[in-house]
């Protein structure tokens, strides 16, 4: 696979495809963005607190497209768990993105 902008921070909304998986059993939003450039799936985990500062912060992972059904939100948390690397951002790390490798924790 070739290089794409996907697979480099900072992530912008607008370079994807994204649908809404909804909520998991932990308030975690959940979603699967595909890239606009190289049609790659990305599965996004959010958790926010709107009541507590800085407390956005988000993973994202690749998806092989074999597994793309698997995935819904009660099953998400675990799969990104189970990944070799992914991202990691939001205001709770400081950060628009950055490169993580396992183990990958959400908390």
């Amino acid at each position: 696979m070739s290089s794409c902008h996907c697979q480099q921070p900072p992530f912008r909304f607008t370079d994807y495809d994204t649908r809404e998986l909804g909520p998991d059993q932990h308030w975690g939003d959940v979603s699967l963005a595909t890239c606009n450039h190289c049609q790659r799936v990305w599965l996004h985990y959010l958790i926010e607190a709107p009541h507590i500062s800085r407390s956005g912060r988000w993973w994202r992972v690749l998806v092989p497209a074999a597994q793309i059904s698997t995935i819904t939100p009660q099953t998400a948390r675990d799969f990104i768990q189970q990944q070799p690397a992914g991202f990691v951002g939001g205001s709770y790390f400081e950060s628009c993105g950055m490169r993580i490798t396992a183990p990958i924790h959400i908390y």
